[in-house]
Protein backbone atom coordinates (compact mmCIF):
# COMPACT_ATOMS: atom_id res chain seq x y z
CA UNK A 1 0.00 0.00 0.00
CA UNK A 2 1.49 3.40 -1.00
CA UNK A 3 2.06 6.06 2.08
CA UNK A 4 -1.24 8.46 1.76
CA UNK A 5 0.49 12.25 1.94
CA UNK A 6 0.95 13.56 5.42
CA UNK A 7 0.83 10.13 7.12
CA UNK A 8 3.79 7.60 8.11
CA UNK A 9 1.68 4.41 6.94
CA UNK A 10 2.64 2.27 4.17
CA UNK A 11 5.21 2.51 1.80
CA UNK A 12 6.69 5.62 0.09
CA UNK A 13 6.39 5.87 -4.01
CA UNK A 14 9.87 4.42 -4.06
CA UNK A 15 9.71 1.96 -1.70
CA UNK A 16 6.24 0.53 -3.90
CA UNK A 17 8.21 1.01 -7.23
CA UNK A 18 10.91 -1.02 -5.91
CA UNK A 19 8.54 -4.04 -4.31
CA UNK A 20 7.14 -3.82 -7.86
CA UNK A 21 10.39 -4.52 -9.41
CA UNK A 22 11.17 -6.86 -6.76
CA UNK A 23 7.72 -9.05 -7.54
CA UNK A 24 8.77 -8.59 -11.40
CA UNK A 25 11.96 -9.74 -11.31
CA UNK A 26 10.36 -13.18 -9.22
CA UNK A 27 8.19 -13.80 -12.14
CA UNK A 28 5.41 -13.43 -9.11
CA UNK A 29 2.16 -11.06 -10.26
CA UNK A 30 -0.47 -9.24 -7.95
CA UNK A 31 -3.36 -11.67 -8.03
CA UNK A 32 -7.01 -10.60 -7.53
CA UNK A 33 -9.01 -11.27 -4.52
CA UNK A 34 -9.64 -14.87 -4.02
CA UNK A 35 -13.24 -14.78 -4.48
CA UNK A 36 -12.93 -12.74 -8.06
CA UNK A 37 -10.52 -15.55 -9.46
CA UNK A 38 -11.29 -17.03 -12.65
CA UNK A 39 -10.16 -19.79 -14.65
CA UNK A 40 -9.41 -20.15 -18.42
CA UNK A 41 -12.72 -21.54 -18.83
CA UNK A 42 -14.46 -18.31 -17.02
CA UNK A 43 -12.37 -15.98 -19.50
CA UNK A 44 -13.51 -18.32 -22.53
CA UNK A 45 -16.97 -17.20 -22.86
CA UNK A 46 -16.20 -13.42 -21.58
CA UNK A 47 -13.56 -13.67 -24.37
CA UNK A 48 -16.14 -14.82 -27.24
CA UNK A 49 -18.86 -12.71 -26.69
CA UNK A 50 -17.02 -9.94 -26.95
CA UNK A 51 -15.77 -11.05 -30.46
CA UNK A 52 -18.79 -12.40 -31.66
CA UNK A 53 -20.06 -8.85 -30.35
CA UNK A 54 -17.52 -7.09 -32.51
CA UNK A 55 -18.31 -9.66 -35.38
CA UNK A 56 -16.25 -12.00 -35.46
CA UNK A 57 -17.61 -14.85 -38.01
CA UNK A 58 -19.23 -17.98 -36.63
CA UNK A 59 -16.44 -20.09 -37.92
CA UNK A 60 -13.96 -18.47 -36.60
CA UNK A 61 -15.27 -18.95 -33.42
CA UNK A 62 -15.65 -22.66 -33.46
CA UNK A 63 -12.24 -22.50 -34.70
CA UNK A 64 -11.07 -20.67 -31.38
CA UNK A 65 -12.99 -22.98 -29.18
CA UNK A 66 -11.33 -26.25 -31.13
CA UNK A 67 -8.10 -24.98 -30.35
CA UNK A 68 -9.22 -23.69 -26.22
CA UNK A 69 -10.73 -27.26 -26.03
CA UNK A 70 -7.84 -29.28 -27.20
CA UNK A 71 -5.28 -27.59 -25.71
CA UNK A 72 -5.53 -24.48 -23.33
CA UNK A 73 -8.66 -25.72 -20.68
CA UNK A 74 -6.66 -29.36 -20.32
CA UNK A 75 -3.35 -27.57 -19.84
CA UNK A 76 -4.58 -24.96 -17.26
CA UNK A 77 -7.44 -26.61 -15.71
CA UNK A 78 -8.79 -24.80 -12.84
CA UNK A 79 -5.33 -22.89 -12.31
CA UNK A 80 -6.52 -19.15 -11.66
CA UNK A 81 -5.59 -16.67 -14.59
CA UNK A 82 -4.34 -14.96 -12.07
CA UNK A 83 -1.47 -17.32 -11.16
CA UNK A 84 -0.49 -18.41 -14.83
CA UNK A 85 2.88 -16.85 -15.58
CA UNK A 86 5.47 -16.70 -18.17
CA UNK A 87 7.13 -19.92 -16.86
CA UNK A 88 3.62 -21.51 -17.28
CA UNK A 89 3.49 -20.41 -20.63
CA UNK A 90 6.97 -21.54 -21.76
CA UNK A 91 5.85 -24.89 -20.29
CA UNK A 92 2.61 -24.57 -22.13
CA UNK A 93 4.85 -23.94 -25.40
CA UNK A 94 7.36 -26.64 -25.17
CA UNK A 95 4.25 -29.22 -24.10
CA UNK A 96 2.42 -28.17 -27.51
CA UNK A 97 6.57 -28.76 -29.18
CA UNK A 98 6.61 -32.09 -27.81
CA UNK A 99 3.41 -32.96 -29.09
CA UNK A 100 4.42 -32.48 -32.43
CA UNK A 101 2.67 -29.16 -33.22
CA UNK A 102 4.43 -26.59 -36.11
CA UNK A 103 5.52 -23.59 -35.11
CA UNK A 104 2.76 -21.78 -36.70
CA UNK A 105 0.34 -23.91 -34.59
CA UNK A 106 2.29 -22.90 -31.62
CA UNK A 107 1.51 -19.23 -32.38
CA UNK A 108 -1.89 -19.45 -33.07
CA UNK A 109 -2.65 -21.21 -29.89
CA UNK A 110 -0.22 -18.39 -27.67
CA UNK A 111 -1.77 -15.92 -29.74
CA UNK A 112 -5.08 -17.37 -28.15
CA UNK A 113 -3.88 -17.96 -24.85
CA UNK A 114 -2.90 -14.00 -24.96
CA UNK A 115 -5.86 -12.92 -26.29
CA UNK A 116 -8.09 -14.31 -24.20
CA UNK A 117 -5.77 -13.25 -21.07
CA UNK A 118 -5.82 -9.32 -22.38
CA UNK A 119 -9.40 -9.93 -22.03
CA UNK A 120 -9.37 -11.05 -18.40
CA UNK A 121 -6.81 -7.83 -17.67
CA UNK A 122 -9.22 -5.72 -18.97
CA UNK A 123 -12.02 -7.55 -16.74
CA UNK A 124 -9.81 -7.02 -13.84
CA UNK A 125 -9.09 -10.56 -13.59
CA UNK A 126 -5.52 -10.27 -13.22
CA UNK A 127 -2.82 -7.82 -13.49
CA UNK A 128 -0.36 -8.17 -15.98
CA UNK A 129 -1.10 -10.82 -19.22
CA UNK A 130 2.47 -13.35 -18.76
CA UNK A 131 1.97 -13.57 -23.37
CA UNK A 132 3.33 -10.27 -23.82
CA UNK A 133 6.35 -10.72 -22.59
CA UNK A 134 7.07 -14.55 -23.91
CA UNK A 135 8.92 -14.87 -27.35
CA UNK A 136 6.79 -17.13 -29.40
CA UNK A 137 8.13 -19.36 -32.01
CA UNK A 138 9.10 -18.19 -35.40
CA UNK A 139 7.65 -20.06 -38.74
CA UNK A 140 11.48 -21.68 -39.95
CA UNK A 141 11.49 -20.32 -43.56
CA UNK A 142 12.78 -23.34 -44.96
CA UNK A 143 9.33 -25.49 -43.44
CA UNK A 144 7.15 -26.74 -45.94
CA UNK A 145 3.30 -25.89 -46.18
CA UNK A 146 2.17 -29.07 -47.06
CA UNK A 147 -0.60 -28.92 -49.69
CA UNK A 148 -3.07 -31.70 -50.17
CA UNK A 149 -5.63 -32.46 -52.74
CA UNK A 150 -6.70 -35.12 -54.93
CA UNK A 151 -5.62 -35.78 -58.18
CA UNK A 152 -8.58 -36.29 -61.63
CA UNK A 153 -8.56 -39.80 -61.05
CA UNK A 154 -8.65 -40.20 -57.43
CA UNK A 155 -11.21 -37.60 -57.63
CA UNK A 156 -13.52 -39.97 -59.51
CA UNK A 157 -12.56 -43.07 -57.33
CA UNK A 158 -14.33 -41.55 -54.36
CA UNK A 159 -17.17 -40.34 -56.46
CA UNK A 160 -17.85 -44.07 -57.72
CA UNK A 161 -17.79 -44.90 -54.09
CA UNK A 162 -20.40 -42.85 -52.30
CA UNK A 163 -23.69 -44.32 -52.05
CA UNK A 164 -26.30 -44.91 -54.60
CA UNK A 165 -28.96 -43.45 -52.68
CA UNK A 166 -30.83 -40.01 -52.38
CA UNK A 167 -28.59 -38.99 -49.90
CA UNK A 168 -25.61 -40.47 -51.82
CA UNK A 169 -26.55 -38.88 -55.06
CA UNK A 170 -26.93 -35.29 -53.13
CA UNK A 171 -23.62 -35.57 -50.98
CA UNK A 172 -21.90 -37.26 -54.54
CA UNK A 173 -23.14 -33.56 -56.00
CA UNK A 174 -21.77 -31.66 -53.67
CA UNK A 175 -18.49 -33.59 -53.48
CA UNK A 176 -17.97 -32.63 -57.32
CA UNK A 177 -19.24 -29.23 -57.22
CA UNK A 178 -16.37 -28.35 -54.44
CA UNK A 179 -13.77 -30.23 -56.56
CA UNK A 180 -14.98 -28.19 -59.41
CA UNK A 181 -15.80 -24.54 -57.88
CA UNK A 182 -13.46 -24.59 -55.30
CA UNK A 183 -16.27 -23.36 -52.73
CA UNK A 184 -15.80 -23.51 -48.65
CA UNK A 185 -17.94 -26.29 -47.32
CA UNK A 186 -19.76 -23.19 -45.23
CA UNK A 187 -20.23 -22.15 -48.99
CA UNK A 188 -21.66 -24.82 -50.22
CA UNK A 189 -24.18 -25.76 -47.74
CA UNK A 190 -25.36 -21.81 -47.83
CA UNK A 191 -25.92 -22.23 -51.70
CA UNK A 192 -29.66 -21.82 -52.31
CA UNK A 193 -31.08 -22.34 -56.12
CA UNK A 194 -31.86 -18.57 -56.77
CA UNK A 195 -27.26 -18.55 -56.35
CA UNK A 196 -26.94 -21.27 -59.07
CA UNK A 197 -27.19 -18.82 -62.64
CA UNK A 198 -27.47 -20.95 -65.47
CA UNK A 199 -27.73 -18.73 -68.21
CA UNK A 200 -24.72 -16.72 -67.15
CA UNK A 201 -23.19 -20.03 -66.28
CA UNK A 202 -21.90 -18.68 -62.50
CA UNK A 203 -22.46 -19.41 -58.75
CA UNK A 204 -22.89 -16.90 -56.89
CA UNK A 205 -21.49 -17.13 -53.45
CA UNK A 206 -23.71 -15.10 -51.16
CA UNK A 207 -23.98 -16.58 -47.73
CA UNK A 208 -22.37 -19.55 -45.73
CA UNK A 209 -24.01 -21.83 -43.73
CA UNK A 210 -21.95 -23.08 -40.45
CA UNK A 211 -22.59 -24.86 -37.24
CA UNK A 212 -26.49 -24.96 -37.87
CA UNK A 213 -27.06 -21.07 -38.74
CA UNK A 214 -26.43 -18.89 -41.62
CA UNK A 215 -24.15 -16.19 -41.98
CA UNK A 216 -22.77 -13.85 -44.40
CA UNK A 217 -19.43 -14.60 -46.35
CA UNK A 218 -15.91 -14.98 -44.30
CA UNK A 219 -14.72 -11.95 -46.19
CA UNK A 220 -16.12 -8.64 -48.73
CA UNK A 221 -13.81 -11.29 -51.24
CA UNK A 222 -15.58 -14.14 -50.34
CA UNK A 223 -18.48 -12.32 -52.17
CA UNK A 224 -17.78 -13.56 -55.78
CA UNK A 225 -18.74 -15.32 -58.77
CA UNK A 226 -17.31 -19.03 -59.73
CA UNK A 227 -17.79 -20.26 -63.13
CA UNK A 228 -20.60 -23.05 -63.69
CA UNK A 229 -18.79 -26.30 -65.15
CA UNK A 230 -21.19 -27.68 -67.29
CA UNK A 231 -20.63 -31.26 -65.16
CA UNK A 232 -21.31 -29.33 -62.62
CA UNK A 233 -24.42 -27.97 -64.07
CA UNK A 234 -25.58 -30.96 -65.35
CA UNK A 235 -25.55 -32.74 -62.00
CA UNK A 236 -27.07 -29.83 -60.52
CA UNK A 237 -29.81 -29.41 -63.37
CA UNK A 238 -30.72 -33.68 -62.02
CA UNK A 239 -30.44 -32.97 -58.82
CA UNK A 240 -32.84 -29.70 -58.43
CA UNK A 241 -35.38 -32.23 -60.75
CA UNK A 242 -35.40 -35.05 -58.21
CA UNK A 243 -35.14 -32.97 -55.16
CA UNK A 244 -38.28 -31.87 -52.91
CA UNK A 245 -36.97 -28.93 -52.45
CA UNK A 246 -37.32 -26.81 -55.52
CA UNK A 247 -38.17 -22.82 -54.58
CA UNK A 248 -35.51 -20.38 -55.57
CA UNK A 249 -35.02 -19.91 -51.43
CA UNK A 250 -34.53 -23.57 -50.98
CA UNK A 251 -30.79 -24.72 -49.97
CA UNK A 252 -29.19 -26.96 -52.89
CA UNK A 253 -27.72 -29.55 -50.82
CA UNK A 254 -30.42 -30.46 -48.39
CA UNK A 255 -31.42 -34.02 -46.85
CA UNK A 256 -34.14 -35.15 -49.70
CA UNK A 257 -35.78 -36.74 -46.44
CA UNK A 258 -35.41 -34.23 -43.91
CA UNK A 259 -36.82 -30.23 -43.29
CA UNK A 260 -35.41 -28.92 -46.07
CA UNK A 261 -32.38 -27.29 -44.04
CA UNK A 262 -28.78 -27.53 -45.36
CA UNK A 263 -26.65 -31.14 -44.72
CA UNK A 264 -24.99 -31.16 -41.51
CA UNK A 265 -21.55 -30.21 -42.23
CA UNK A 266 -20.18 -32.59 -39.50
CA UNK A 267 -22.00 -35.47 -41.42
CA UNK A 268 -20.94 -34.46 -45.01
CA UNK A 269 -17.00 -34.72 -43.59
CA UNK A 270 -17.89 -38.03 -42.29
CA UNK A 271 -19.16 -39.72 -45.19
CA UNK A 272 -16.47 -38.16 -47.03
CA UNK A 273 -14.08 -39.76 -45.11
CA UNK A 274 -16.18 -43.12 -45.45
CA UNK A 275 -15.74 -42.75 -49.42
CA UNK A 276 -12.43 -42.32 -49.29
CA UNK A 277 -11.66 -45.37 -47.26
CA UNK A 278 -13.74 -47.31 -49.52
CA UNK A 279 -12.20 -45.71 -52.60
CA UNK A 280 -8.81 -46.83 -51.32
CA UNK A 281 -7.62 -43.55 -51.53
CA UNK A 282 -5.28 -41.44 -49.04
CA UNK A 283 -6.67 -39.67 -46.60
CA UNK A 284 -7.83 -35.83 -47.45
CA UNK A 285 -9.92 -33.44 -45.57
CA UNK A 286 -13.29 -31.74 -47.20
CA UNK A 287 -11.44 -28.63 -47.44
CA UNK A 288 -8.94 -30.04 -49.32
CA UNK A 289 -11.24 -30.80 -52.70
CA UNK A 290 -10.76 -26.86 -52.23
CA UNK A 291 -6.99 -27.41 -52.75
CA UNK A 292 -7.93 -30.06 -55.60
CA UNK A 293 -10.01 -26.72 -57.82
CA UNK A 294 -6.84 -24.68 -56.72
CA UNK A 295 -4.04 -27.59 -58.16
CA UNK A 296 -6.19 -28.24 -60.85
CA UNK A 297 -6.50 -24.70 -62.55
CA UNK A 298 -3.22 -23.41 -61.46
CA UNK A 299 -1.85 -25.57 -63.81
CA UNK A 300 -3.71 -24.43 -67.09
CA UNK A 301 -1.61 -21.26 -68.41
CA UNK A 302 -4.55 -19.63 -69.61
CA UNK A 303 -5.63 -18.83 -65.59
CA UNK A 304 -3.55 -16.19 -63.91
CA UNK A 305 -3.18 -16.18 -60.44
CA UNK A 306 -5.32 -13.01 -60.30
CA UNK A 307 -8.40 -14.57 -62.05
CA UNK A 308 -7.68 -18.13 -59.27
CA UNK A 309 -7.60 -15.09 -56.32
CA UNK A 310 -10.99 -13.97 -57.95
CA UNK A 311 -12.47 -17.64 -57.60
CA UNK A 312 -11.03 -18.76 -54.51
CA UNK A 313 -12.38 -15.72 -52.76
CA UNK A 314 -9.17 -14.87 -51.32
CA UNK A 315 -8.21 -11.24 -50.32
CA UNK A 316 -4.99 -11.80 -49.87
CA UNK A 317 -2.74 -12.50 -53.08
CA UNK A 318 0.06 -14.20 -50.76
CA UNK A 319 -2.74 -17.06 -50.22
CA UNK A 320 -3.35 -17.95 -53.70
CA UNK A 321 0.44 -18.04 -54.18
CA UNK A 322 0.57 -21.52 -52.51
CA UNK A 323 -0.83 -22.47 -56.08
CA UNK A 324 1.94 -20.73 -57.95
CA UNK A 325 4.43 -23.60 -58.23
CA UNK A 326 1.83 -25.80 -59.99
CA UNK A 327 1.16 -23.34 -62.77
CA UNK A 328 3.67 -24.56 -66.03
CA UNK A 329 5.98 -22.25 -67.62
CA UNK A 330 6.62 -23.66 -71.06
CA UNK A 331 8.87 -20.57 -72.03
CA UNK A 332 11.23 -20.41 -69.08
CA UNK A 333 12.23 -24.62 -70.47
CA UNK A 334 12.35 -23.78 -74.14
CA UNK A 335 15.11 -20.93 -72.28
CA UNK A 336 17.08 -23.68 -70.72
CA UNK A 337 16.50 -25.98 -73.33
CA UNK A 338 18.09 -23.16 -75.89
CA UNK A 339 21.00 -22.82 -73.55
CA UNK A 340 22.27 -26.04 -73.31
CA UNK A 341 21.33 -27.19 -77.04
CA UNK A 342 25.33 -26.71 -78.24
CA UNK A 343 26.11 -29.18 -74.88
CA UNK A 344 23.37 -32.00 -76.73
CA UNK A 345 24.84 -31.45 -79.64
CA UNK A 346 28.48 -31.59 -78.71
CA UNK A 347 27.59 -34.86 -76.73
CA UNK A 348 25.70 -35.59 -80.66
CA UNK A 349 29.21 -35.20 -82.17
CA UNK A 350 31.42 -36.78 -79.57
CA UNK A 351 29.08 -40.06 -79.43
CA UNK A 352 28.92 -39.97 -83.48
CA UNK A 353 32.77 -40.22 -83.26
CA UNK A 354 33.60 -42.81 -80.92
CA UNK A 355 31.25 -44.92 -83.28
CA UNK A 356 32.82 -48.26 -84.67
CA UNK A 357 31.01 -47.82 -87.61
Amino acid sequence: MVRPRGTRQGLTRTQAEAELRRLIGADVRPTTAGGDRRTISDVVEAHLEIKQNAGLKRSTVRGYRSLIDAHLVPYFGALPVDRITTNDVAALDRALREAGLKPQSRRNVLGLLGAMLTTAKRRGWLAENPVADYDKPRKARSEPDELCFLTLEELEKVLREMPDDPLGYVERTLVLTAAMTGLRRGELLGLRWKDVDWEARKIRVARTFVGGKEDTPKSASSRRDVPLADRVAGELQRLWEVTPYQAEDAPVFTHPRGTGLPLDGSAVSKRFQLALHRAHVRRVRFHDLRHTFGTMMARDPRVSMRTLQGWLGHSDPATTAIYAHFAPNDLHAAWIQEVFTPLSVGRAIADASESPL
